[in-house]
């Protein structure tokens, strides 16, 4: 992710990702910023129509709030996009 020099794409399935795979995630956003690198970056994640947890229906996943762990280690003014 550190290296991505104009586009990077992050494609999984829900639930979103979280622990050390997301904070990796994060550290490499970072370092691309130091980098003075700006790709843009693409989420995208699918949801089964009818996904669920052994029988209990999921709450709808919140994006937003993804977004904004995994961006929480770029400084403001990064210049990448996501």
């Amino acid at each position: 992710m550190a290296s991505a020099a104009s586009l990077l794409d992050i494609a999984a399935l829900e639930p979103f990702v979280t622990g050390g795979f997301v904070a990796a995630i994060r550290r490499g956003l970072a370092r691309a910023a130091r980098q003075r690198k700006r790709p843009t970056a693409r989420i995208l994640y699918g949801r089964h129509g009818y996904a669920r947890e052994g029988f209990v229906y999921q709450q709808e996943a919140d994006s937003d709030a993804f977004v904004v762990d995994l961006t929480a280690e770029l400084p403001p003014a990064s210049g990448i996009a996501l």
